[in-house]
């Protein structure tokens, strides 16, 4: 009989140390979980305010195309405006990194629509950018060209916080008596 319990008692204390066992793997692994995810919205922060910063305060470029855009003039420099082809391309480039990013999952489509949202918006329905990515996609062969940033604007103008901004930027150069 004490036989009996002994093995009993040894195979309780196994039970318990097997249970155990796995009771702090998954405590673990529920902290690991909880701290990568803590790890990549510090991370997302860091990337947006970075982007953030670029966008506003580091790249003249951005701020004096944004203001011609806003204020209806012509950007590309063949076509009047003020602007090489370099620098369009580097703003919409911006615009389409973010596009980027967001599929792949890098940030997350409201934090972009926050900092960006309305620029994306209003570049994207400029009939001149317009225009010129439809050169760039049909005459020079890139199908492709700034396809991530068609679709982030796409995704802005969905939202329900830039449907006002999205109908007046569709129109917005046409009530300045540009018919481009």
């Amino acid at each position: 009989m004490s036989n009996h319990i002994h093995t009993n008692r040894w195979f309780i204390g196994a039970l318990a140390s097997v249970m155990g066992f796995f009771v702090g793997q998954a405590v673990s692994l529920y902290t690991f979980n909880e701290t990568q995810q803590a790890t990549k919205k510090v991370e997302e922060v860091r990337l947006s305010r970075d982007l953030y910063s670029e966008f506003y305060f580091e790249r003249e470029i951005y701020k004096k195309i944004r203001q011609s855009i806003e204020s209806c003039e012509p950007l590309y420099k063949s076509w009047g405006g003020k602007y090489s082809h370099d620098e369009i391309n580097q703003y919409l480039g911006f615009f389409s990194d973010l596009g980027f990013l967001s599929k792949k999952g890098f940030l997350r489509e409201d934090v972009l629509a926050h900092f960006f949202g309305a620029y994306t918006i209003e570049a994207f329905e400029n009939k001149e950018i317009k225009k010129y990515i439809s050169l760039l996609r049909d005459n020079f062969s890139q199908p492709k060209a700034f396809e991530n940033f068609e679709y982030i604007s796409k995704v802005f103008e969905k939202m329900k916080e830039f449907s006002a901004l999205t109908n007046t930027a569709r129109h917005m150069c046409e009530a300045r008596g540009d018919k481009s």
